[in-house]
């Protein structure tokens, strides 16, 4: 009960929403959240960009969450910006026992609408959060993602991972921090995985509204991985119409 009482308050990680990492608990049901992020790109490589990833997630049934999501980007076509991206995650029990951790599913699937978008996308995700005590979580996603109609170098599958934790400060109990380690398969047969680690946090500032926040690098991978990347966004909570 201790990670449900944590996770209806938000101080929830959704990917993106500042970090790549993100946790086991879907929105209750009748709840909704719209969050959106900037994040600056400063490649080792080639011209900066900004990213603005978008999404409403629903809370449709019990232990059953709808997302939408889509960007813009001031690279679109390097982003693939436009791209909307509809998911589903399903929570496998409610409590988590002595030996497994909070565990959900999430099956997604990207259409290309996005600028110099042509293939489809599925992806399928496991996510993991585990209470260490009443403040401190700790989260492990991995993802396959299939694609189809491919250029003759790029993969069918991939695979991404996300490991890290997340702390509610006991002192300032509007606060949370995280961080993670990531990594992500490249989009190339022969290129490199993506490494990257990121610190960033959630603060809630009125009742309905949340700020966040990260900072990270990527340590390892292609040429034109990023070597600093900056967000920052807001997170608005409401009750559906019927509940």
């Amino acid at each position: 009960m201790v990670a449900r009482a944590a996770c209806a308050q938000d101080r929830s990680l959704s990917q993106d929403f500042p970090l790549r990492l993100d946790d086991g608990f879907p929105t209750a049901t009748g709840d909704a959240a719209a969050r959106f992020s900037a994040r600056a790109v400063l490649p080792r490589r080639g011209g900066d960009r900004v990213d603005g990833p978008a999404t409403l997630e629903l809370g449709v049934a019990p232990r059953t969450q709808l997302s939408i999501g889509t960007q813009w980007s001031s690279d679109p076509g390097a982003a693939h910006a436009g791209d909307i991206e509809v998911a589903g995650r399903y929570q496998l029990w409610v409590q988590e026992g002595e030996v497994l951790p909070n565990l959900a599913a999430q099956l997604g699937i990207t259409a290309p609408t996005g600028v110099d978008s042509r293939a489809w996308s599925f992806e399928a995700k496991g996510l993991a959060t585990r209470a260490i005590d009443t403040n401190l979580f700790v989260h492990l996603n991995a993802a396959a993602v299939v694609a189809d109609r491919l250029d003759a170098d790029v993969r069918r599958l991939r695979y991404r991972l996300a490991f890290g934790p997340s702390w509610i400060v006991p002192q300032l109990a509007t606060l949370m921090l995280a961080g993670d380690v990531y990594a992500e398969q490249g989009l190339r047969r022969g290129e490199a995985t993506t490494v990257g680690v990121e610190i960033g946090f959630r603060h809630r500032i009125m009742p309905a509204l949340d700020w966040h926040g990260a900072v990270g690098t990527e340590v390892a991978g292609p040429g034109t991985r990023a070597a600093l990347t900056v967000t920052t966004g807001l997170s608005f909570t409401f009750t559906l119409p019927g509940h």
